[in-house]
Formats: structure tokens, C-alpha cells, sequence
């Protein structure tokens, strides 16, 4: 994180598969998240993210 400040929000795995369509986002067949182009999204280090390591998001 590039400023200590900013807000995370952390969420449990009752509200994950809202969270992830809200955002836009979909699963593909590796379970990693997706945009509505079918791109994978990505961590800062530009490494994909699966659906089991999404719990937060960085504001």
C-alpha cells in the first residue's frame, strides 16, 4: 500500500459472491475473478486473483 491511510473494506464469505457481481467482476474456470471482457483481474504485483483469496478491497 502506497498510503496507510486509505481505507480497506474486509468482508467475510457470507457476502463474497455479491461483493465480486457488484464490483462487476465474475469467476472463470480456475476460479480467478474477471471483468465483464473476460480479462483477468489482478493484484498490484499484476498476479491473478482467485475467488478464495478475495476477502477485502483497497479504497
Amino acid at each position: 500500500m502506497s498510503n496507510s491511510t486509505a481505507p480497506v473494506i474486509i468482508f467475510d464469505n457470507s457476502v463474497k459472491e455479491r461483493i465480486i457481481k457488484a464490483l462487476g467482476y465474475a469467476k472463470n474456470k480456475k476460479s480467478e475473478l474477471v471483468d465483464s471482457e473476460g480479462k483477468t483481474i489482478t493484484s498490484q504485483n499484476f498476479e491473478s486473483i482467485s475467488d478464495s483469496e478475495f476477502a477485502g478491497v483497497y479504497l
